[in-house]
C-alpha cells in the first residue's frame, strides 16, 4: 500500500476506495518520516538562502515533485526565523473590484513609510509601474481585476516592489518605499503559470533586474530558468538536466520523493 497523507482522518469509504488502487490515505501526524524530511530539506534550503543572500531563488520541477510543499515549508521556516514573509500572486488582484491600479500601488507606498527621499508620490508610483512594465498611462486608471494575467503578475511584483504583499499576509511595515527590507521574503507559487510563454517571458525579464525584493519562486515550467537567470537554482527532480541552465547559477537538486509523499502539515 503506498501512504497518502492527509490534514484531516480519511473517511472509512475513502479508505476502502483508495485501498482499490493500492492507496491508503493517513492523517498527518509531525512523526511521519517524510515531513520530517520536508522540514530538513526546508531548513537546509533557508540555511543557503541565509547564508549567499540570493536575490533570486528559484524551485524548479515537474508537478507532484513537492514543490508547492517545499515552497510552503520555507515560507513557515523564514517566517520563525524573522523573516518578513509575504506571497505574491496575479489571481489575488483579480478581486480588487474599483481601485485603480495606479491608486492601489499608491496607497500601497503610503502604508510603507511614503516616497523616499522627498519624491513626489505621483512620480514615485509612475516610476515603480514603469520599472514593471506598465508605463502606459492608459492602463494606470483601470482596476486590477479589469487588467491582462499578465499585467495583474507585473502589478503583484510592483506591490511587492512597494513593500507590501498584494493581498498576502505581510503584517510588518518596510523601511523602504522601493524595495523590501532585508529581513523580507517575497514568495510566489507557480510562477508564470498562467501566463503565455511570450508574457512570461517578459515578466522574466523584468524580475532579472537587480531592482526587486529578494524572491522565492517555484514553477514547473523550464523555460523560465534561462529567462529568470536565478541566482539559486533547487531542482526537484530524480536526474538533472544540465542543458538550459544559466551559467552563474547556483543548482542544488533535490530528489523529489523525498517530498512527494510529504505530509501537508509538516512537522515543526
Amino acid at each position: 500500500m503506498k501512504p497518502v497523507w492527509t490534514r484531516a482522518t480519511p473517511s472509512p469509504a475513502l479508505v476502502r476506495a483508495c485501498a482499490v488502487f493500492g492507496v491508503m490515505p493517513r492523517a498527518a501526524t509531525t512523526a511521519d518520516p517524510a515531513a520530517a524530511a520536508l522540514t530538513r530539506r526546508a531548513r537546509q534550503l533557508l540555511a543557503l538562502i541565509r547564508e549567499h543572500d540570493p536575490r533570486i531563488t528559484l524551485i524548479s520541477g515537474p508537478s507532484g515533485s513537492g514543490k508547492s510543499r517545499l515552497l510552503a515549508r520555507v515560507a513557515l521556516e523564514a517566517r520563525r526565523a524573522g523573516f518578513r514573509v509575504f506571497q505574491v500572486s496575479g489571481a489575488r488582484l483579480a478581486r480588487e473590484p474599483s481601485l485603480s491600479m495606479f491608486d492601489l500601488l499608491a496607497r500601497t507606498v503610503n502604508r510603507s513609510g511614503g516616497p523616499a527621499h522627498s519624491v513626489p508620490l505621483e512620480d514615485h508610483v509612475a516610476r515603480l509601474l514603469a520599472r514593471f512594465g506598465l508605463a502606459d498611462p492608459t492602463l494606470w486608471p483601470c482596476p486590477a481585476c479589469d487588467l491582462s494575467e499578465g499585467q495583474r503578475w507585473r502589478l503583484a511584483f510592483a506591490l511587492a516592489a512597494a513593500g507590501a504583499p498584494a493581498g498576502g499576509d505581510f503584517t510588518s511595515s518596510a523601511t523602504s518605499a522601493t524595495t523590501a527590507p532585508p529581513g523580507a521574503l517575497v514568495v510566489c507559487d507557480e510562477f508564470t503559470s498562467p501566463l503565455d510563454r511570450v508574457t512570461a517571458m517578459g515578466l522574466c525579464a523584468t524580475l532579472s533586474r537587480r531592482q526587486t525584493p529578494r524572491l522565492l519562486l517555484a514553477t514547473p515550467h523550464d523555460d523560465v530558468t534561462p529567462w529568470l537567470r536565478p541566482d539559486l537554482l533547487v531542482r526537484l527532480a530524480e536526474h538533472a538536466a544540465g542543458a538550459g541552465w544559466p551559467s552563474g547559477s547556483t543548482q542544488v537538486v533535490l530528489h523529489s520523493t523525498e517530498l512527494a509523499q510529504a505530509a501537508p502539515g509538516g512537522a515543526a
